[in-house]
């Protein structure tokens, strides 16, 4: 009997472990000034799907109703996030409902995540003061569209799908060096082998 007791003692030992524990959220302006993108937001689908190994990912996909701080460009209003579920601190969004949102952007994937341990809320649980605190600190902000108008705006644009081409370049160069130096092994452990 104390053997049962030990185990269900430490199996919820473990799940406090990996739970997702966080302080008190940030101010607001902290919070605006850490995501990359900040807005209100409704969810329009929710799917689950499983990785190679199992574990459960959920991807919610967004339309931006109002925007607080971006990176985007006009027109493009849809934005996807990626929920790791249990354990992890992903913000799990409900499909239909609204939400003010304090994104981040994972550099690995470009999906979007959001935390519990941030401001991301139910828009029903968000105060009036913060979404004004939020409009005057994107009004106060210059940003692309504002600072450059015509050409110059497209320039910018265009440098920056410039880098991202060639970033991707890099990392496909950087996968066939891998590749190379795995054939070299391959075929230097053959002849070792051989020898």
């Amino acid at each position: 009997m104390r053997l049962i007791y030990t185990l269900i003692l430490f199996l919820v030992a473990i799940q406090q472990a990996i739970a997702c524990t966080c302080t008190s959220p940030p101010t607001v302006k902290k919070n605006w000034e850490w995501s990359n993108q900040v807005f209100l937001g409704q969810v329009e689908s929710v799917s689950q799907f499983y990785t190679s190994y199992g574990t459960p990912v959920t991807a919610s996909t967004i339309r931006i109703l109002e925007s607080f701080k971006s990176k985007h460009q006009e027109g493009t209003a849809m934005r996807t996030f990626i929920s790791y579920g249990s354990g992890s601190c992903d913000f799990d969004f409900e499909n239909g409902q609204k939400y003010l949102i304090y994104a981040d952007e994972n550099p690995d994937d470009s999906f979007l995540r959001s935390s519990y341990c941030l401001r991301t809320s139910l828009l029903s649980n968000v105060s009036e003061n913060e979404l004004e605190e939020l409009r005057e600190l994107n009004k106060n902000t210059t940003t692309l569209k504002e600072h450059n108008t015509g050409a110059p705006k497209l320039d910018v644009y265009r440098q920056l799908e410039d880098q991202e081409r060639e970033l991707t370049t890099l990392r496909e160069l950087q996968g066939q060096s891998t590749h190379i130096f795995s054939l070299f092994v391959y075929v230097g452990s053959a002849i070792i082998t051989i020898l």
